[in-house]
């Protein structure tokens, strides 16, 4: 049958002889919108869903194929759907033979099967390229949450050095008093040793705060590809 479509920008209009009508929302982006003519391309003219649909029909026993019917297509691609129909047929395509060789004479030329090479190619594209984006973002946010650890690490061990440095002084000063009670005779060298070991820490406490802030240091200059 027929059934009129809507007026166009133009005011034309025209009719719809029998097939299925698809429908894109008018709301939908560009990309949207050549993803779902690809994708409408696909399903209709890819061979291996034709396949697939026709072998969809061996368990449906309602299921009618090789009906005659005027040709809606021409040249390479009418063959090969023909050929593909007879194959599936379940009627006697063959007494009918010369109808379904008739030309109407609808100018559509589709190329065969060529699996919407340009469409197909178009749709992957968009989504590598959507792909590398959320990779790319995902490392972007990965490197700013790891300098942001990263800075408050340095910071925190540039307060650990002003410690230690404080702590340190403290103990050189202690050292020297101590040094000059025992000399005096006021303090047993138990207790100058322990004074030279609070020493000892001291420095070794000073030592590693300089160090973890020169490997934290490091650590953001490696992320961020230059010297702080």
């Amino acid at each position: 049958g027929f059934a009129p479509l809507p007026a166009g920008p133009d005011g034309k209009m025209v009719s719809l002889g029998g097939g299925d009508v698809a429908y894109i929302n008018a709301k939908a982006t560009p990309d949207q919108i050549e993803a779902g003519f690809a994708y409408r391309l696909f399903i209709q003219f890819d061979e291996g869903e034709v396949k697939a649909k026709f072998e969809a029909t061996k368990t449906d026993p309602t299921a009618v194929i090789g009906f005659p019917g005027y040709p809606a297509y021409v040249g390479a691609f009418q063959a090969k759907f023909a050929a593909l129909t007879k194959q599936y047929a379940n009627l006697p395509v063959d007494n009918y033979k010369l109808f379904n060789n008739r030309n109407i004479g609808i100018g559509v030329q589709i190329p065969i099967f060529n699996q919407l090479q340009r469409e197909q190619e178009m749709v992957y594209r968009s989504a590598a390229l959507d792909g590398a984006l959320a990779k790319v973002d995902d490392a972007r946010r990965e490197i700013g949450a790891k300098l942001t650890a990263a800075f408050a690490s340095l910071e925190a061990a540039r307060e650990r050095i002003d410690v230690t440095r404080s702590a340190l002084d403290a103990a050189r000063a202690n050292a020297r008093v101590q040094i000059e009670r025992y000399r005096l005779g006021t303090i047993s060298i138990f207790e100058l040793g322990q004074v030279q070991q609070a020493l000892d820490t001291a420095e070794e406490s000073a030592v590693v705060a300089r160090f973890d802030y020169l490997r934290t240091k490091a650590d953001i200059e490696a992320l961020i590809g230059r010297a702080l």
